[in-house]
């Protein structure tokens, strides 16, 4: 699922002081849980693998993309057939972003800081097509726009948080049942009803291929046999089609809709993965775990990791603490 996350630019001659002030907002954004990404705009021919190196000679090769990946980073570098849009840059490489922020974009029409700074003259540049949200100044200008303090990048985060992150949020949810292990039918039917009880009309259980099949559900053969509720849920992350799936385990004790319900609610909007906290420790099932795991999944599996929540650190999860969840029912 392919979206465009929220863009503003920052623009203004050179020499005012943009990076610097995009490092900083970058770091309070961080503080904020936020995942971040950067796009910087560059006039002149891109020159960034090392002649030499094996990625280089592939590249001049006739490489189209060629990736190099570590235990922790990862570099892309592809060809392009024409120059891209930064809607299409954002929605194609920086999609599980929650916010982006390029520099140097001046023909594009997103939202833009304004970086001003009394000392910097230049009376031939112009902002081009930008929608200036507000000025990041070292003076007072006479514009209509909010000025912010340039050497306060904590309120300019705070201000796009405000401006471009704080509207309603809502995830479009799937229930995901993990019946991988021989239980009765009314034991899958259970969470069922209790998944629909909270609001969830649709619903996918992941079973062993050749077990009968769940009626009033999608039923789905585990594409990772072997992994056990790993397996079902990275086989409901792809095949459902919404932003998130509710993930219970059929062989667990039976949970109520309002512990379900809350799920949806007691975790931070743009978290990757909730789950109840139990005895200090986060419980990987129940969870809302969102369609930005597939990836990181995939990934661990490659790996070697096959713990349902070894990649866990890699994501944003929210631990719903104790007493939050115990308020509604005895048990997760």
């Amino acid at each position: 699922m392919r979206r465009t996350p929220p863009i503003v630019s920052f623009v203004a001659p050179s020499g005012t002081g943009k990076t610097t002030l995009i490092e900083g907002v970058i770091r309070h954004l961080r503080t904020r849980s936020l995942r971040v990404a950067v796009v910087k705009h560059d006039a002149h021919r891109l020159v960034l693998d090392q002649p030499g190196k094996d990625s280089y000679r592939y590249r001049q090769a006739g490489a189209w993309r060629s990736v190099v990946a570590s235990s922790d980073e990862m570099g892309l570098f592809s060809s392009l057939e024409s120059a891209p849009s930064l809607g299409e840059l954002a929605r194609q490489y920086l999609d599980s972003a929650d916010i982006v922020l390029t520099e140097g974009f001046r023909s594009s029409t997103v939202p833009a800081i304004r970086v001003h700074r009394a000392a910097v003259e230049d009376p031939t540049w112009k902002p081009g097509q930008v929608q200036i949200l507000a000025w990041a100044s070292d003076v007072q200008p006479n514009v209509d726009r909010p000025v912010l303090p340039l050497n306060r990048p904590e309120l300019i985060a705070d201000f796009l948080i405000d401006t471009l992150l704080k509207q309603p949020f809502t995830r479009s949810v799937t229930g995901l049942i993990a019946a991988l292990q021989p239980v009765p039918m009314e034991q899958i039917q259970r969470p069922v009803e209790s998944l629909k009880s909270a609001g969830l009309n649709q619903t996918i259980v992941v079973r062993p291929e050749g077990a009968p099949k769940c009626p009033d559900s999608r039923n789905l053969f585990d594409i990772r046999p072997g992994l056990g509720p790993l397996g079902a849920l990275l086989t409901g992350l792809a095949a459902a089609e919404t932003e998130s799936v509710l993930f219970v385990n059929a062989k667990s004790s039976t949970h109520s809709s309002s512990f379900l319900r809350g799920l949806l609610e007691w975790g931070s909007p743009r978290a990757d993965v909730v789950v109840p906290i139990v005895g200090n420790r986060k419980m990987p099932f129940p969870g809302l775990y969102g369609y930005r795991c597939l990836s990181t999944i995939q990934a661990s599996l490659l790996s070697g990791e096959g713990r349902l929540d070894g990649w866990w650190s890699q994501m944003h999860v929210h631990g719903v603490p104790e007493h939050v969840w115990r308020s509604t029912c005895d048990s997760p």
